[in-house]
């Protein structure tokens, strides 16, 4: 598990996490693919002014293996432009811009236990993270980087429950792969299952390929057979208190083309891991 100061608190909570977790998995099948995570955070919380960027650059080394998102910064700056990593990152800051780091893993428990980190980021009020793995591990990046750049503001052994209780609001995104016991045209209505059957493979449908000039009718010749790519959906939610609105993605992606017509997709939600792997538990049942 990366140390350093602040992490030793959390480790009890990010093992119940995972934990709860992996039962979930276990039940429905599933395996993580991806998990995101945003928070927005008072900029009072974050000493974006006053830290030393080369020791948050040490520290983010050091904790996951990552590296400075450099080409992040210099896409917004003129073409050409050379800089080192310190003078980016204090330009991102002077910008209200993100500071981005890519690459890395996230050790918690052993070396066994391995979890790749595709990126994450700090700006002036929000702290981000997406892992190959679930939510317990995008909050811990998350949360590991605001102790650390506290540490490289000089002011060490911040811990995370120094500042959970004011954040303003969590964002979440997870996907998994999961086998649905059903290919995706199965859960179309039978009316239109009858159609895509009737109509288009025996008919339709084999006029929609391209065809060689030089063949004058080879549509005896053609097999026809449709499968379902996936389902987007979107939740809207609507706050009765205070108006706000918000949309949320839902959706039920085929995993690879070669998993066409079999039962194996990948199943996006808004919706930290714990939860996704409820609602998918309920999913599988429902169909």
């Amino acid at each position: 598990m990366p140390g350093g100061a602040g992490s030793e608190d959390l480790l009890e909570a990010v093992q119940r996490g995972l934990q709860s977790e992996r039962d979930a998995s276990r039940r429905i099948h599933s395996r993580p693919n991806t998990a995101a995570v945003d928070m927005n955070i008072s900029p009072s919380l974050i000493p974006l002014n006053t830290f030393n960027p080369m020791r948050l650059l040490q520290g983010v080394a050091d904790a996951f293996s990552s590296r400075l998102d450099l080409e992040r910064i210099l896409s917004r700056l003129p073409p050409g432009t050379q800089i080192d990593s310190e003078t980016a990152m204090r330009i991102a800051v002077s910008n209200e811009e993100l500071i981005g780091f890519t690459g890395g893993w996230l050790k918690l428990e052993d070396d066994s236990d391995v979890t790749p980190i595709e990126r994450f980021a700090i700006g002036p009020q929000q702290i981000s993270s997406v892992v190959n793995g679930t939510s317990t591990h995008a909050e811990f990046v998350c949360q590991r980087l605001l102790t650390m750049i506290w540490d490289a503001a000089g002011v060490p052994n911040r811990r995370w429950r120094d500042f959970e209780h004011q954040i303003d609001r969590y964002d979440y995104r997870t996907s998994t792969i999961v086998d649905l016991g059903k290919p995706l045209v199965a859960l179309l209505s039978s009316e239109l299952r009858s159609f895509l059957d009737d109509d288009i493979a025996n008919s339709y449908g084999r006029s929609m390929a391209s065809v060689s000039q030089r063949v004058e009718d080879v549509q005896h010749l053609r097999v026809v057979t449709t499968y379902g790519r996936e389902i987007e959906l979107r939740v809207v939610v609507v706050d009765e208190v205070s108006g706000e609105v918000s949309e949320a993605m839902l959706d039920i992606l085929l995993h690879s083309r070669s998993d066409a017509n079999r039962t194996t997709y990948k199943v996006a939600s808004a919706l930290p891991t714990h939860l996704h792997q409820a609602m998918i538990e309920k999913l599988v049942s429902a169909i």
